[in-house]
């Protein structure tokens, strides 16, 4: 399933808020919580400590024979012991209810119950499983099976000695049924402000993903009035904003080249119409002349061999374009080998040999012996002919020639100069485009098409490889070749 980018924009968005809304009513909630706990913890305490500061340890029977040892357990005993409020605490309201709200408890070290509240008349509080001196706080079940709350600590009372057996527990458990009520209001208002967050946060969110997207509409509906009558003068605005100027910028350069592609074409078509049109016109023109008149079969067989070295030529270009095509379709199997360098370029070069012997030209093979290249044998011997074929062609009487390679780590650089260049530097982009001439008199189409070069450069391509052109002084033209060696 495909989603849109307003859409992804819009979950995006809204999850975001979510999250950050669950996470502020949780802290909210936690924190409100636990400062409602702590308050009502602190009441717990202050009630606590009252009723342990108000009860009393009344004086103990043989009191002054406190120090004789044995008698001592039973001045302490429980049933010498005399317990009191020094006032009245059933008084309280929230201790006096019958149905709950506060209770307290105390009772001695042997764990017996000594008083209890009113609100607790036949039930204990048994809460904690060990009471020290220290406060100790627990939720638990109220007797009246409400929640609550409770404090138990141990203390000395009023009159009383610091001996053993001498402390009482005290148990203070109190509803805390407003805090429940506090804190489902605070949960019920945070869904609600949450809800109605979100929901106003979809409304914000679907009206600036729609202005924030409009620019990208725009760029749409600029792109698709693009078309082959206006395609000549297209160029995308730069009004568009920040993140889409990357975007705006390889759009044009897409279009630059697109551009490019359709200008070669029709030069493509231009020259390839002109380069067969020659040829035909001088058929054409080889019969017409023979057919004007009776003459003798010498004539006539000189018309045909001419007329058939037209039509090789015809041929030859054909075929070139057909490899043209085939390179760039990816429809040929390449067979890679090591290929020495300086054997294959002297195989190649005997077939200008007679050329170059009757033009004066001198040739030098410079090539290193171990230098090798790791490519297909037949395509490499074609961009050597072809590469050849051009230095033959465009060097200059009694001229020179001459090879040489350098190795690198991973490449092998062949280099192919040749004097007598005629070509000027601005004209080097446009020596491997196809059907292109540097001197644009030159009246022997019939041997040459202007792509030689063309395709050096595809095949190059298709064999890893890279290739570029460059003119030195005194008129040395050079093509760098760069295949790598493994």
């Amino acid at each position: 399933m495909i989603y849109s980018l307003r859409s992804r924009l819009l979950a995006g968005v809204v999850a975001g808020i979510t999250f950050v809304l669950c996470v502020f009513c949780l802290v909210i909630y936690t924190a409100t919580r636990q400062t409602l706990i702590y308050q009502f913890d602190k009441s717990l305490l202050s009630t606590a400590k009252m009723l342990s500061a108000v009860i009393e340890n009344e004086n103990y029977d043989n009191d002054d024979n406190e120090q004789q040892g044995p008698q001592d357990e039973i001045v302490i005993g429980s049933l010498h012991r005399k317990i009191d409020f020094q006032f009245d605490v059933r008084a309280i309201p929230e201790f006096n209810n019958l149905y709950g709200g506060a209770y307290y408890q105390f009772h001695d070290a042997n764990g017996i119950t000594i008083i209890r509240s009113p609100s607790l008349p036949n039930t204990d509080l048994n809460i904690f499983k060990a009471i020290s001196d220290i406060p100790q706080y627990t939720e638990c079940i109220l007797p009246d099976g409400r929640a609550g709350r409770a404090i138990g600590f141990q203390f000395i009372p009023k009159g009383g000695k610091k001996i053993a057996g001498s402390t009482l527990s005290i148990i203070v458990a109190k509803d805390i049924s407003s805090i429940s009520g506090h804190l489902h209001f605070l949960v019920w208002l945070l869904l609600i402000s949450s809800a109605v967050m979100i929901l106003l946060s979809i409304i914000v969110a679907l009206l600036v993903t729609r202005a924030g997207l409009r620019p990208i509409h725009t760029l749409a509906d600029e792109i698709s009035a693009i078309d082959t009558e206006n395609f000549q003068k297209t160029h995308i605005s730069e009004k568009y904003p920040r993140e889409l100027l990357p975007v705006n910028r390889c759009l044009n350069n897409l279009l630059q080249r697109i551009k490019s592609s359709f200008d070669r074409e029709r030069r493509f078509n231009s020259d390839i119409a002109h380069e067969l049109r020659t040829p035909l016109a001088g058929i054409q023109s080889t019969i017409e002349v023979c057919l004007s008149r009776t003459r003798q079969a010498e004539d006539y067989q000189a018309a045909l061999r001419t007329s058939l070295q037209i039509t090789k030529s015809i041929h030859r270009m054909i075929d070139t374009l057909l490899s043209l095509a085939k390179l760039e379709s990816n429809q040929i199997t390449l067979n890679y080998e090591h290929i020495s360098l300086k054997n294959t370029v002297a195989d190649c070069w005997q077939s200008f040999a007679n050329r170059a012997y009757e033009r004066k030209i001198t040739f030098e093979n410079r090539i290193a012996g171990d230098a090798v290249c790791f490519s297909d044998r037949d395509q490499f011997s074609i961009i050597l002919f072809n590469i050849l074929d051009n230095a033959i062609e465009h060097s200059n009487q009694a001229g020179r020639i001459w090879v040489k390679a350098e190795k690198s780590t991973d490449f092998v650089t062949l280099s192919i100069s040749n004097t007598g260049c005629k070509i000027k530097q601005e004209e080097i982009p446009n020596i491997f485009d196809s059907f292109w001439r540097g001197d644009k008199s030159r009246k022997d189409t019939d041997k040459h098409c202007g792509i030689g070069l063309a395709v050096v450069q595809r095949v190059t391509r298709v064999l890893g490889g890279t290739v570029t052109a460059e003119i030195k002084p005194q008129e040395i033209f050079t093509i760098h070749l760069s295949l790598p060696v493994s």
